[in-house]
């Protein structure tokens, strides 16, 4: 086939694509669940946390307190309580039914993280940097993954809690070459 032809036909198509649907952009709004306890999101990720130090007999070490206290501010800076409290409360309800992973990638690098059950590594004890997980500059929410190894099963439960319209399945595949 002609080069140009193809080029042409894939620009028109374009255009009518344009044209019918002005803008194919998908909505990328995160739309987290209202947070419904006592005080703001802020207050309960870091009851949480508080808790989590003393369940781990840390809470009398300082530099566990000095790490907490860094983390707790660059989340409640950028906004991110409620999408841990959202993924805590996610993991708590599979945890029910099914055997999850602990959490694993750059979220283990995360005091929060580990306090609350997200994971179960030690980010101090492995020299584990937070930045490596959100950083200032970073505007998106961090990455925090869990596997599940029965999917299906695990998205109905979730829909079932948080609502059919309010969970979706976002999957990553790749091949090795």
């Amino acid at each position: 086939l002609d080069e140009k032809l193809i080029q042409e036909a894939i620009e028109r198509t374009w255009h009518i694509a344009h044209d019918l649907f002005e803008d194919v952009s998908p909505d990328a709004t995160i739309n987290l669940p209202k947070f419904t306890g006592i005080g703001t999101p802020f207050d309960a990720l870091k009851k949480l946390c508080i808790a989590g130090l003393a369940r781990r007999g840390l809470a009398n070490k300082p530099e566990y307190i000095t790490r907490l206290a860094n983390e707790l501010k660059v989340v409640r800076d950028k906004e991110f309580s409620t999408y841990f409290l959202t993924l805590i409360e996610a993991l708590n309800e599979l945890r029910k039914y099914m055997l999850i992973n602990c959490g694993r990638g750059s979220g283990a690098a995360s005091l929060i993280c580990y306090l609350t059950g997200i994971t179960l590594l030690d980010p101090i004890k492995n020299n584990l940097l937070f930045e490596r997980f959100i950083s200032a500059a970073r505007k998106e929410l961090p990455d925090i993954d869990s596997d599940v190894a029965m999917k299906e099963e695990a998205l109905q439960i979730l829909k079932k809690k948080f609502g059919e319209k309010n969970v979706l399945s976002v999957s990553n595949y790749n091949t090795l070459q």
